[in-house]
């Protein structure tokens, strides 16, 4: 099969969870969507499944990476949110070998010391979160998904600390996805644009924000803006008002006027409402 959706769940918490994000997934993209998990479940709303009822470890996740029955998958946990498709990312594809979003809070990057990096990687390289991961069955993906497996530890509180080391050491053609396309909302997010992907718990507990409100707020402005999660709270700074906008428009327009004379400000000031206008068309 050349394009389909993979989600991973073990236990019956995140089997649950699992559903409900492909429930949503599959009104957004007709594609075949396959779960791996250590329960056997009725089909709906999965296309297949497979069944590893092995006990859960901390390298469950390449594991069930390197089983996906398509040519070009996008991998998404279960607490993952589609608001709108995300097919674009198979586009991607077609340039990449891989496509994922940096963690905005990058946790492992924090825990080195300075002088001594965890497992020989440069403290300036990021962190990437493996909610949403999009890529191709090429053989440097193969290679890079055996060596993170290989590498997760019963002691890693999360996989990310081994994916990170063996990124870092592959070959293979990566990119970076906006964080529209995984927004971690319990966490902070610089965002410009609509969030097509909310990465947060998808069942109610009262510890943590709920998806109703971070899909409520997050969107709420389109424009550049600032979002914080603080359990069990969601909170945006959304973009610069009108009025202070222009005001702020005026005081650049002042300023030119006074070092360069009206001219200038005039020719400058025509520039910038043909790019604003009419350049990105």
């Amino acid at each position: 099969m050349d394009r389909g959706i993979l989600y991973f769940a073990k236990g019956d918490e995140f089997v649950l969870e699992a559903e409900k994000s492909a429930k949503r997934t599959q009104e957004l993209m007709d594609y075949p969507i396959t779960l791996v998990t250590d329960i056997d479940i009725s089909p709906n709303p999965f296309d297949n499944i497979i069944i590893d009822d092995t006990e859960f470890t901390r390298s469950d996740k390449p594991k069930s990476l390197l089983r996906s029955p398509y040519e070009k998958t996008i991998f998404l946990d279960s607490d993952i949110w589609l608001e709108d498709s995300i097919s674009e990312l198979f586009d991607i594809l077609d340039r990449f070998e891989m496509a994922l979003a940096k963690d905005p809070k990058e946790p492992h990057v924090h825990y080195m010391d300075k002088s001594h990096p965890i497992d020989g990687v440069p403290k300036a390289f990021p962190e990437y979160n493996t909610g949403v991961v999009a890529y191709n069955q090429t053989p440097g993906v193969t290679q890079l998904f055996e060596e993170w497996k290989e590498r997760c530890k019963p002691e890693h509180d999360r996989d990310q600390l081994s994916f990170r080391s063996s990124l870092y050491r592959s070959d293979i053609r990566f990119t970076t996805l906006r964080p529209e396309y995984n927004c971690m909302y319990r966490s902070h997010n610089a965002l410009n644009g609509d969030v097509k992907v909310f990465h947060g718990k998808l069942m109610e507990d009262p510890r943590y924000p709920s998806l109703d409100k971070a899909l409520q707020k997050l969107n709420q402005h389109s424009g550049p803006r600032v979002s914080y999660g603080y359990d069990p709270y969601v909170e945006t700074i959304p973009p610069r008002s009108v009025p202070i906008y222009l005001r702020s428009r005026l005081a650049r327009l002042r300023s030119i006027i006074e070092r360069r004379g009206i001219i200038a400000a005039v020719k400058q000031m025509g520039s910038f409402l043909w790019r604003r206008y009419n350049g990105s068309n």
